[in-house]
């Protein structure tokens, strides 16, 4: 996957609305930022959740932290255009893109706050809400995939016999 964090920004100069649009953080500190709480962090708290054997939530977070991660890197990566929509609104006046991702994942993982384990503990009691509609995409990839399966196999069985 590529990284795109802030090292291609555009410039900042005056905006469309004459006022000046600084930055919160100079470019260059962006990255090693977003990497120590995004990662880094994480990381050491995951490595200290799996050391310790009588906190099994602990571990429930920091694995819930990881799939959120994978999850979020797939999401950014095909629908980012989205959620730029509203930070291009704002970059009129300021760009506030790249700090709201380091707010995130400064609350995300931050020890006072870790609202990783609030997002987990609500997910969990809400999951069963969400089991009705993967039993029925799960049926729905059954009903397609079958006759495919078939029609695969009858082609391989076709080449193996001539």
């Amino acid at each position: 996957s590529r990284l795109r964090f802030p090292l291609c920004r555009r410039p900042r100069g005056r905006g469309r609305a004459g006022g000046w649009r600084g930055a919160m953080l100079p470019y260059f500190l962006f990255l090693p930022f977003w990497f120590f709480l995004a990662v880094g962090l994480p990381a050491a708290q995951t490595l200290h959740a799996l050391q310790t054997k009588d906190e099994p939530e602990a571990k429930k977070t920091w694995l819930f932290y990881w799939m959120c991660f994978v999850g979020a890197s797939w999401m950014l990566h095909y629908f980012e255009w989205v959620i730029l929509i509203p930070f291009y609104v704002l970059s009129f006046y300021i760009d506030l893109y790249y700090e709201a991702q380091l707010i995130v994942a400064f609350l995300l993982t931050c020890p006072r706050f870790l609202m990783i384990e609030k997002i987990r503990i609500v997910a969990e009691r809400d999951a069963h809400m969400l089991e009705p509609f993967v039993q029925d995409a799960a049926k729905r990839a059954k009903d397609q995939l079958i006759p495919l399966l078939k029609l695969a196999r009858e082609f391989l069985q076709s080449q193996a016999a001539s």
